[in-house]
């Protein structure tokens, strides 16, 4: 989360800032610049799936983070997530110790940006630790921005390696890596329109299984495909913003899945916005499930 600095005017001005801010990396519009000021933020969760006879599941989450500014052109990025999970166990699941389940998990991550001329390049490192299983994961990208400032292109690579330890299962000691790669171009269209262009690949090899599901037997590779895209537009008279979004995946377990997404903002006085939003998802399943 990178706020833009103040001082910085948009190429057209309003009507596309606001498209703009509905893309995830709507910083990278811009001539890339260090932001004036740092951030703080709090988010809390809670999801209770409930049905009459039963305890089902519940997650309450708590999540932190802070954006600061540091020496002229580095910005620091960190966030903490505690999360909580509980309830009984579903139908085949957990079935060797027959138990309700009852699971915390910290997680956190870092991030230091570097802001160039015309760009930026982020290394970020994260951590996640729960009682059966510990992810650790590195992850780097670099931003191009053209001389005209209208185009992005975004570059970026992680490394991922998980240790799981299932005692109650009898699984112990097994890993999984997953190598990532990540390209992405982000382009001013119309002095109202923005399209956007993300291509994700990643291969991991080593324990996909899930210890407490009973028939869990899961290939020890996979590889999964990507495809995002994004296109924002502004309304000039109503000074509301449409944004549009598909996304395509596949992978070598024989899952597609396809995402629609649609969503409309409409801005009031007071810095009070609302936001209707429609989204249809379909999926596949994997080609070894009965």
């Amino acid at each position: 989360m990178k706020s833009v600095p103040t001082k910085k005017k948009h190429l057209y001005g309003a009507a596309l800032l606001a498209a703009a801010l509905a893309l995830p990396s709507y910083h990278t519009v811009f001539a890339e610049a260090t932001p004036e000021h740092g951030n703080v933020a709090f988010k809390f969760l809670n999801y209770q799936d409930s049905q009459s006879g039963d305890d089902r599941i519940g997650v309450t989450a708590f999540t932190s983070s802070v954006m600061m500014p540091f020496a002229g052109q580095w910005t620091v990025n960190a966030s903490h997530t505690y999360d909580s999970l509980s309830g009984a166990s579903p139908k085949r699941y957990d079935v060797l110790s027959n138990a309700s389940i009852h699971e915390k998990r910290n997680a956190g991550d870092i991030s230091f940006t570097n802001y160039q001329s015309k760009g930026s390049t982020t290394f970020g490192i994260s951590y996640s630790e729960e009682s059966d299983y510990i992810s650790r994961g590195y992850s780097l990208q670099r931003n191009f921005l053209t001389e005209d400032n209208n185009t992005t292109l975004t570059l970026g690579g992680s490394y991922t390696t998980d240790s799981i330890n299932a005692i109650k299962a009898g699984i112990l000691g097994k890993e999984k890596q997953t190598v990532s790669g990540f390209l992405g171009i982000t382009k001013v269209l119309t002095k109202t329109d923005i399209g956007q262009l993300n291509i994700g690949f990643s291969r991991g090899t080593g324990y996909f299984s899930d210890p407490y599901k009973e028939y869990d037997n899961r290939p020890d590779q996979r590889n999964i495909t990507t495809i995002m895209t994004r296109w924002n537009h502004h309304f000039e008279d109503s000074e509301t913003t449409s944004r549009l979004a598909y996304r395509y995946y596949t992978d070598s377990y024989k899952v597609s899945a396809h995402t629609l997404s649609g969503e409309y903002i409409i801005p009031f006085k007071n810095e009070l916005t609302i936001i209707p939003s429609v989204r249809y998802s379909t999926q596949s399943a994997a080609y070894f499930y009965m």
